[in-house]
């Protein structure tokens, strides 16, 4: 199975391909000896992570549209968020960022370092709101400031993370997911387990497509829930894999089967 992945616009920004690295200290203590770890961490801009996977598509939408903005949601230390916020710097445009302090912990610790210093050396334009704030309550402030942004003059692109919208983001990890495939294959390995966070749902969904495409590797993608209870992420993912299925046209590729959590 080919999955047609050069029809969608990318911003390349990740530097791929990214090690299969060998754990060989946590092999020895755990008698098994083919633990790997996939070392995204290593795809660069603003320290790097899985993010940087996602956006490249994402803001290739961004690009094909002529945005000259765009808008994003997330915890105060969000690490999409910073991405994001560094991505658009790279590109010259505008980036707001509209976070969530879902800790409600106090101090500058929390509420003035890490991500949210990068955010600001960025150039990213901060909008903060109290944890009792509702997702929903947020993406209207979204919008509204989108609006505003119109009326400006500008062109604004609001980057979704919601399981409702198409999963541009989740392309990014169908493309991990054969570089992958590529690195088991000169390492002689068929069979693999590929154990990932699953908190958005996008990383996860992503890689489940792109193992479908595998060919002679049989790999099983595991998910570990960081946000929400397992019937929750796995209607979630059900719905990522439904947006995704139609934006590649291949229906029905995954089954509920493919999705362990």
């Amino acid at each position: 199975m080919t999955i047609p992945l050069n029809q969608f616009s990318k911003f390349k920004i990740a530097h791929t391909p990214t090690p299969l690295e060998p754990l060989a200290n946590l092999s020895r203590h755990t008698e098994r000896p083919h633990l790997y770890i996939k070392r995204d961490d290593c795809t660069g801009l603003a320290t790097g992570g899985n993010k940087v996977r996602q956006l490249e598509f994402q803001l290739g939408q961004t690009i094909e549209a002529g945005c000259t903005a765009v808008l994003v949601s997330g915890a105060m230390q969000s690490n999409m968020v910073r991405c994001t916020a560094a991505a658009a710097a790279k590109l010259g445009i505008s980036c707001h960022v509209f976070l969530s302090d879902i800790t409600g912990l106090i101090g500058d610790r929390h509420q003035k370092s890490g991500n949210i210093l990068l955010n600001n050396l960025f150039g990213a334009l901060v909008h903060t709101y109290p944890k009792e704030t509702s997702d929903e309550e947020i993406y209207r402030a979204m919008k509204q400031k989108a609006a505003q942004l119109n009326e400006e003059g500008h062109k604004p692109h609001i980057i979704q993370s919601s399981s409702n919208h198409p999963p541009y983001g989740s392309l990014g990890y169908v493309e991990a997911a054969e570089e992958i495939t590529v690195q088991l294959k000169k390492m002689n390995i068929q069979k693999a387990t590929i154990v990932v966070a699953s908190g958005s749902g996008t990383t996860q969904a992503g890689l489940i497509l792109g193992a479908k495409a595998s060919d002679d590797i049989e790999i099983d993608i595991y998910g570990i829930c960081v946000r929400r209870e397992k019937a929750r992420q796995e209607e979630r993912l059900t719905q990522i894999l439904q947006g995704l299925e139609m934006l590649l046209g291949c229906p029905g590729t995954a089954t509920a089967e493919d999705i362990s959590l």
